[in-house]
This record gives structure tokens, C-alpha cells and sequence, in this order.
């Protein structure tokens, strides 16, 4: 899931000139998805001579508490998938960064600081919730020239047992 969307936008900046592409995975948790973009990452740069900011969005302490049914309460409570902060911020490569708290808050100061040179090229939404899928998604409505022309968007709880168009990360895509 992270491979492919991470050449494709490697090859697509490289097509149209940019040196550099921002990647983002909302819902870091304890960060193996996030790892794993940056060893991606990593790879691809050697391969396609494109750098890369990678970044994470989560809330540091595990899942916030369901809206409603929407959330799928039967599949995700508060609290699950904590995070060990700082054991992650070590691990993290000096192109990766983390923005702790609701993505509600980050998003609008991350899009302030996303610039045309590094645009957004992929996103990644693992926050399992309808009501933070939707506010993740918002990273979507910056100004046009924050982005690729082409952005894939990996939504990795659609399968989810309950998950259909009235609930989860369905329902915040639809909407």
C-alpha cells in the first residue's frame, strides 16, 4: 500500500520538475506504517535521485473517543493504538517529523507550512474513525499548488468488518 503510491509520486514529481515530494500517513500509533514510508522512501530517493518530507499525524495517545456509530465503536475504543513518543521520534529519519494532537488542529498549521517545491504527492489514512477520517481528509482542500497533479490516497480501514457507505472511513470519502 505504501510502494507503489510512493514511486508513482516519485516518478510524477521527476515528470514535472520537482526535486522534492511530501508524504503523510495519519494515524501513526506506534509507528511501524510510518517506518516503513521512510525506508520507502529512502529506497526510492537512491532509485529516482526525488528527496522526500515524510509526516505523521496522530494524537500521541492512542484512539480518541468515538462520536457515535459512525466510528464503529464495536471495532475501536479509546485508548487503542498508543504511542511511545519519544522511542519513535528516534527512530524517525531527519526527513520525518510528527504532528501530535487532533488532526482537526495540525492540519491547518501544517498546510501553512507545506510549500509549492515539496508538494503533497501521497496520503495514507489509517485513523479507523469516520469522524477522523473526515478531518483528515480535509489535508486535501490546501491551494492547488501544494499538491502533485495526481495525489493516491491509501484509506486502509474500508474493509473493516461494519465498515459500508453510512459508516467509517466510507461514509467521510462519500461525504
Amino acid at each position: 500500500q505504501y510502494a507503489f503510491p510512493i514511486l508513482y509520486a516519485a516518478d510524477l514529481a521527476k515528470k514535472h520538475g520537482w526535486r522534492t515530494v511530501s508524504i503523510i500517513e495519519f494515524g501513526v500509533a506506534g509507528g511501524a506504517g510510518l517506518l516503513n514510508m521512510c525506508r520507502i522512501a529512502e529506497r526510492t530517493r537512491k532509485a529516482t535521485g526525488v528527496d522526500f518530507r515524510v509526516f505523521g499525524f496522530d494524537t500521541g495517545k492512542g484512539m480518541p473517543q468515538a462520536v457515535d456509530y459512525r466510528d464503529l465503536p464495536e471495532s475501536f475504543q479509546e485508548g487503542d493504538f498508543p504511542m511511545d513518543l519519544e522511542r519513535l521520534k528516534q527512530s524517525l529519519p531527519q526527513f520525518a517529523e510528527l504532528h501530535i494532537g487532533d488532526i482537526e488542529d495540525t492540519i491547518p498549521t501544517f498546510l501553512s507550512s507545506v510549500t509549492a517545491d515539496a508538494p503533497i504527492g501521497f496520503v495514507s489514512i489509517d485513523v479507523d474513525y469516520y469522524s477522523s477520517a473526515r478531518k483528515a481528509l480535509r489535508v486535501l482542500l490546501g491551494a492547488p499548488n501544494l499538491y502533485l497533479p495526481i495525489v493516491p490516497v491509501y484509506l486502509d480501514d474500508i474493509g473493516v468488518d461494519g465498515s459500508n457507505p453510512w459508516t467509517g472511513e466510507l461514509l467521510a470519502v462519500n461525504e
